[in-house]
């Protein structure tokens, strides 16, 4: 569908041109007006009609002024010429600037039939060849930029083709720009997989002011994009001003944006080395959360500052492992957490270790966490090798150290209620022995009777002494109630030689001596 744009000053030829044809039925949608010449000019530059309907004379600027200007601007426009027979020679001029059709007033509407058909038909048929024209050169600039993004790829992966430099070179020179020097940028965010290569290879060509080549690579280690830059001469060390104006686009678009640089080269062929360097950068700053811009030269200072105290970083990696393994054979879930997080903030505090080094002690310190707990799962150190973020190899620690705690407290909990149980076939066995107690149950099953006596409150809510009181006098009531044996003989066949001291133990459980619930019992 078409908009056409009515300038006319006087309002009832405006009103009427509104209404003058079934303009939806020609294929025009919306009809705009403007009152003279320069209001027909500026809503011509706002709206971009496709065609215009213009008188000739009208205040403060004519037709032909405003259809010479539209022209310049807006060559595709349609200018329909509106004039009387005295004003033909400003027809004849409407014709030298391009104008489509003139019309002389008054106006017939058959006149204005044809015109209009013969003007949207002409509207239509130009709109449909610039689409095709679009898509044709839409696709060839995706071919060739396809092409590019290869070639780029095959010289980042260091392949041997002598075609690939001028493939590259000549997509930039077509865009009236140079590779020498360029520089290469790996780029990555938190949502990586939302960006693609082109929507990126758009953002980085607006904000720089360039043209740029991006191509998603795997390898090096991680998944990022690679980002060609052309640069001036001026720039060489300033590419980090330019990374930053594209972190800042990013950062509206993606969460927490990572930019690796790589030194800046002259010669195409060194172009897999400039990745390299980009790529180390960036996983450098990967690794350890530092979202932003990483130079080539980051992790070597701080390479330096960790050899310069490479020695109490182990003595104190070494405190914090041993206070991590005790606290988790404590099972103290709590503190054992406490000291993974002061481990890995020493980690964040030298970065310098790198990534090499904290794998193989955090490796070495899950398999001491898993043998401590006797948990066999080697997958785990496995996963924790793979990981790319000092984040993620945290929580597989944290969720480590809670497995293992949770298997040793399960472990013990197994372990003492079998204690208990054999504490309990003990008691049922060995009753009527004086020196059954504490001491002696705990020596029997192998561990001290300080721990028996919290397991066995635990387990059965008694202390052990009150549950072995209260054993005795159930068999001693037991016999009192079946037998005619004397008081002091049963006393002695439970466990407690002295019949005073039994029978205040039963009085306090029945009410009465053993003599009178035996006397009681035995008449009934």
């Amino acid at each position: 569908m078409l908009r056409m744009l009515i300038v006319e000053d006087e309002r009832w030829e405006r009103e009427g041109l509104v209404d003058f044809l079934d303009w939806e039925a020609l294929g025009i949608d919306r009809v705009d007006v403007a009152c003279d010449g320069l209001e027909g000019l500026n809503a011509a530059r706002l709206l971009s009609p496709d065609i215009i309907v213009t008188d000739i004379q009208m205040p403060r600027m004519n037709g032909i002024e405003m259809a010479n200007l539209i022209r310049q601007e807006q060559p595709d426009t349609q200018i329909i010429i509106l004039t009387g027979y005295g004003e033909f020679e400003f027809a004849r001029g409407a014709l030298r600037i391009g104008a489509a059709e003139y019309l002389l007033k008054p106006i017939e509407e058959d006149a204005m039939l044809e015109v209009m058909q013969k003007v949207v038909s002409w509207c239509v048929d130009h709109k449909r060849k610039k689409q095709e024209e679009a898509k044709l050169r839409q696709e060839w600039e995706s071919g060739r930029n396809q092409s590019a993004a290869q070639a780029l790829a095959g010289l980042i992966m260091g392949q041997h083709d002598e075609s690939l430099p001028g493939q590259l070179q000549s997509f930039f020179e077509q865009q009236g720009s140079s590779l020498k020097p360029f520089s290469i940028w790996a780029v990555r965010s938190e949502r990586q997989s939302r960006q693609t290569a082109g929507s990126l290879e758009d953002v980085a060509s607006r904000v720089l002011a360039r043209p740029v080549l991006a191509q998603v690579m795997e390898g090096n280690g991680l998944s990022a994009s690679a980002v060609l830059v052309p640069l001036g001469d001026h720039e060489l060390s300033a590419q980090e001003r330019l990374a930053r104006l594209l972190l800042d686009a990013l950062a509206s678009e993606a969460s927490d944006p990572y930019i690796g640089l790589g030194n800046p080269r002259n010669e195409v062929a060194n172009m897999s080395q400039c990745y390299r360097e980009a790529c180390h950068s960036l996983k450098f700053a990967w690794f350890y959360g530092r979202s932003g811009i990483c130079q080539p030269d980051t992790e070597e200072g701080e390479r330096r500052k960790f050899n310069d105290q490479i020695s109490i970083l182990m003595m104190q990696e070494q405190e914090y492992a041993k206070l991590i393994k005790a606290n988790v054979a404590e099972t103290n879930l709590a503190a054992a957490e406490k000291s993974l997080e002061s481990l890995f903030a020493l980690f964040r505090e030298l970065p310098g270790a790198g990534s090499n080094y904290i794998v193989a002690k955090l490796s070495t310190l899950m398999a001491d966490l898993l043998q401590l707990a006797s948990l066999h799962e080697n997958d785990r150190i496995q996963t924790l090798s793979a990981r790319e973020r000092l984040a993620d190899m945290y929580d597989d620690m944290k969720t480590c150290v809670a497995a293992a705690i949770d298997q040793l407290n399960d472990k013990r909990t197994r372990k003492d209620d079998y204690v208990v149980a054999k504490v309990l076939r003990l008691i049922d066995e060995r009753y009527n022995r004086t020196d059954l107690g504490i001491a002696y149950l705990a020596e029997e099953v192998f561990v001290s009777p300080n721990h028996l006596g919290v397991i066995f409150k635990k387990a059965t809510g008694k202390t052990l002494n009150e549950y072995i009181r209260e054993y005795r006098i159930n068999r001693a009531e037991l016999l009192l109630r079946t037998t005619k044996q004397r008081v002091a003989a049963i006393a002695e066949q439970i466990g407690i030689p002295n019949t005073s001291y039994f029978v205040t133990l039963f009085k306090q459980v029945y009410g009465m001596t053993p003599g009178e619930y035996q006397e009681v019992m035995l008449r009934g």
